[in-house]
This record gives C-alpha cells, sequence and structure tokens, in this order.
C-alpha cells in the first residue's frame, strides 16, 4: 500500500482528493494549519509548512511515496501579497527540501504533485486562445507570481531527480 499525504488536506479539493485517494486502498495522510477530523481510515496532522524541522519530522515519520502540495493562501480571503508570496514560495521550498531528504516506502524518490494555477497564465489574450500548455506564462498579481514562483523552484529542486515534480495548473 503506498502512502499519500496532502498539504491542504480539507480544502475544496484536498476533500475530494482524500476520498479518491482512499477509494483507491492508498494509505491518506492530511495536513494542514488547523486542527481537523481525518476522514475514515485516514490520519490527519496539524503542521505548519513554514517550519522546516516540523516539516521534516513529519515526512520522516510518514515517508509519503506521493505528495498533494494543496495548501494556499488565497488573496481573496483578505491575505497581504506577502502573505500569499511567502505561503506559496516558502512553503514549497520547505516540502520540497525535506523531500529530498527522506526515504519513501517505495524506495523511489518521492512524486510531488504541485498544484498550481490558471492565474500563473495571466490575461491571456483572445487570438492566443485557448490555452494550452505551449502558452506562455504571463502571471499578474501576486497570486499569479507566487504560483510561477513556487513551480519553478519545485522543478529547480526537483532537477537532480531526487524528487519527481509534477505541475499542474488547474482551471476552474
Amino acid at each position: 500500500m503506498s502512502t499519500t499525504l496532502v498539504t491542504g488536506s480539507h480544502g475544496w479539493v484536498g476533500t475530494h482528493l482524500r476520498r479518491l485517494v482512499a477509494a483507491n486502498g492508498e494509505r491518506v495522510v492530511g495536513l494542514g494549519r488547523r486542527p481537523r477530523q481525518p476522514g475514515p481510515g485516514e490520519t490527519y496532522h496539524q503542521l505548519d509548512l513554514h517550519d522546516p524541522a516540523a516539516v521534516r519530522a513529519r515526512l520522516q515519520a510518514v515517508r509519503p511515496d506521493v505528495v498533494f502540495h494543496l495548501a494556499a493562501t488565497l488573496p481573496q480571503r483578505g491575505a497581504s501579497g506577502a502573505d500569499v508570496v511567502a505561503d506559496a514560495v516558502h512553503t514549497t521550498y520547505n516540502l520540497c527540501q525535506e523531500l529530498r531528504r527522506v526515504d519513501t516506502r517505495s524506495g523511489r524518490p518521492a512524486r510531488l504533485v504541485l498544484a498550481g494555477s490558471s492565474a500563473q497564465y495571466g490575461a491571456v489574450p483572445p487570438e492566443l486562445n485557448p490555452i494550452t500548455e505551449q502558452t506562455l506564462p504571463r502571471p499578474v498579481g501576486a497570486y499569479g507570481h507566487a504560483k510561477a514562483a513556487a513551480e519553478s523552484l519545485a522543478l529547480a529542486l526537483g532537477a537532480d531527480g531526487r524528487i519527481a515534480v509534477v505541475a499542474a495548473r488547474p482551471f476552474n
């Protein structure tokens, strides 16, 4: 049985993802800022992803094969641009650095699935639609730039193969 860790596990996407992963027979471990109740057959840990020592300890204890990094601060909830950037970039850095040190249960490098955002593309002119994976990012605002920076950082830290990074830019 593989182990899947989900940051931001009790947000809208995380809630659905946890159920899907558990239904596939995988062990699910959720992480988040606030106290939460785990779903059936899951575990949950309150954790500050800004704390590298806490991230290291939790990852060493869980030894995940796959990590879905969904945790984020949204500007729509009144967060400052600085908070949005810190949450996207600093937490992704801590998570990647510590994942590079983890011996997974499978023995392969941990796979990090990084949730980006359509905001990374910014305002795409109509003549360049539809947006594809070949569309160049033109982020606007702190959130789009922060998500782009976090993705670039994760890909850079995964370039040596010590973690396998999959970057996604989901749209509503």
